[in-house]
């Protein structure tokens, strides 16, 4: 919980940033939440109910997530070396 919070804090700090329309994608795009292959707001919506989490819990979770994805991205991607490794 405290990696996760830190993450989070530092994201924010960076200023990592997720369009709305990401998020909406990604919620879209969810397995547990199609019929056929296809977005289901009220089955959405009754997934949600069923674990206790609100609409907008959930978008602040998907976004959240998102952002440090994004984070743990760039590290991937950055060249860091430690002195040792420069020697």
């Amino acid at each position: 919980f405290i990696r996760q919070a830190l993450v989070e804090e530092r994201t924010e700090s960076m200023g990592y940033r997720v369009p709305t329309a990401q998020v909406e994608e990604y919620i879209r795009n969810e397995p547990a939440f199609q019929v056929d292959g296809k977005f289901s707001e009220n089955l959405a919506l009754a997934r949600l109910a069923q674990i206790g989490v609100s609409v907008d819990a959930y978008r602040a979770d998907v976004r959240s997530n998102l952002r440090n994805q994004e984070l743990q991205r760039a590290l991937t991607l950055s060249d860091f070396r430690t002195p040792l490794e420069v020697e």
